[in-house]
């Protein structure tokens, strides 16, 4: 009896890879080594990160790059607060388009927002904190009409 006969009897060594959802994505007998890394590889692939190794996986994740295990969002705009630049609840409201804020949390509505909001609106600045609060009308999207709708304020 030679030693892989002692070590696996008459039976061929099987292969078995399990994906990161407790799937078998490859099962074999034998040694077929390139397939045997495929599926590997095709397993690490559906396995969802934790990049910045808070426990949370990032597709739960509201602040995917930055340590935040607690998960904050003070503001409720699905952005965690240790990552997010815009304070919807207090600051980025009700037209505060620039986003002055002076004491007790107050500000006031005046060309100041209109400006920034034209600006948002000419240069398509999503990413802006102006942009997320820039729908005055509700209608859906931030354009001209929005603009419109603070100068009514304003003068009103």
């Amino acid at each position: 009896m030679d030693s892989l006969s002692f070590i696996f009897g008459n039976s061929i060594p099987h292969n078995v890879v399990i994906n990161g959802n407790g799937q078998v994505i490859y099962t074999s007998p034998g040694h077929n080594l390139n397939a045997i890394i495929n599926a590997i590889e095709e397993g690490l692939s559906s396995i969802i990160p934790d990049t910045d190794g808070d426990e949370i996986l990032d597709d739960l994740d509201n602040c995917v790059d930055i340590y935040n295990p607690g998960q904050s969002d003070f503001d409720a705009d699905n952005i965690g607060d240790d990552c997010d630049l815009c304070d919807n609840l207090n600051v980025f409201t009700n037209a505060n388009i620039y986003g002055e804020v002076y004491e007790q949390n107050n500000y006031d509505i005046n060309i100041f927002d209109v400006l920034t909001l034209l600006d948002i609106i000419e240069n398509n600045d999503i990413n802006s904190c102006g942009y997320e609060i820039g729908d005055i009308t509700g209608d859906g999207e931030v354009n001209i009409f929005d603009a419109i709708s603070i100068i009514q304020m304003i003068i009103s």
